[in-house]
């Protein structure tokens, strides 16, 4: 996996279920063959955004842009070795009605976003951090998505991190 700040393109190395790669640029996925033909390209909304990589590079992953997008921290709690923050939306979010962070040892370890009935509807966690150019990274984030008719289950993990 590559992401560029400067061009705001991340490119993911795919082995399965067939060897190619995914390019995210803008509202972009392009998919490339084994060989780097492209097989498809579709609009898909911005990922970037949303990627944990621009997190890290913007100074964001420890409280994953929420201060930014205009939430604020309504509580704080310490779990054993863990900080929660309870973290409120802004009004315009009235489907979000708050946001669980935990932060362990410096490093943001899971996010939970419940729904307006205070029931999670997006849990997302990061683990297995290494440091690379003196950034701490996650190489593995597990997430659980639930919607009224369906849930989904993910497991990402990461090998050979470029940071440029």
């Amino acid at each position: 996996m590559t992401y560029d700040l400067y061009s705001d393109i991340a490119t993911y190395s795919i082995t399965f279920p067939s060897r190619g790669s995914y390019v995210f640029q803008d509202s972009t996925l392009s998919v490339y063959d084994s060989l780097g033909v492209l097989v498809k390209s579709n609009v898909v909304g911005i990922i970037n955004e949303h990627s944990v990589y621009k997190k890290i590079l913007m100074d964001e992953l420890n409280d994953f842009g929420l201060e930014s997008a205009g939430f604020h921290i309504s509580d704080i709690s310490k779990v054993e070795d863990a900080i929660i923050y309870t973290w409120s939306p802004p009004l315009l979010m009235s489907f979000i009605s708050k946001v669980l962070s935990k932060e362990s040892k410096g490093l943001l370890t899971g996010l939970i976003f419940m729904d307006e009935k205070g029931e999670p509807f997006n849990k997302t966690f990061y683990e297995d951090y290494i440091s690379i150019n003196n950034l701490d990274v996650p190489t593995r984030v597990k997430s659980h998505f639930i919607t009224s008719e369906t849930e989904v289950f993910k497991e990402v993990k990461f090998r050979n991190i470029e940071i440029n």
